[in-house]
């Protein structure tokens, strides 16, 4: 019998890794192009965290973009960090035209 809850186990373990939540991959030059396309076809993300996403990958790989090149995604942090980090800034720049508004009113 504990062979076959060994067995059970391993299944389960398999079976959660391989339909692992996109925003907890983390993104390497090794699976970037897997990713992307992962990203397009993700249930996992609204189309607000997509768009979160592309303003990163634009915000980040902007002077490629303005070479002509297409935006890639950046390597080293996970789908959802990335996320997260444009909400973060888009936040905050949302802060800074606030404050700089309220400045030209004085």
């Amino acid at each position: 019998m504990k062979l076959g809850n060994l067995v059970l186990l391993c299944a389960i373990v398999f079976l959660c890794s391989s339909c692992t939540n996109i925003k907890s991959k983390k993104v390497t030059d090794e699976n970037k192009g897997k990713i992307m396309s992962e990203i397009s076809t993700s249930k996992d993300l609204t189309d607000n965290d997509r768009q979160l996403l592309a303003g990163y990958m634009m915000r980040l790989d902007l002077s490629t973009v303005f070479q002509g090149g297409k935006p890639s995604i950046p390597t080293g942090k996970t789908v959802g960090e990335m996320i997260e980090d444009q909400r973060k800034w888009v936040a905050e720049e949302a802060e800074k035209e606030k404050a700089e508004k309220e400045k030209r009113k004085s």
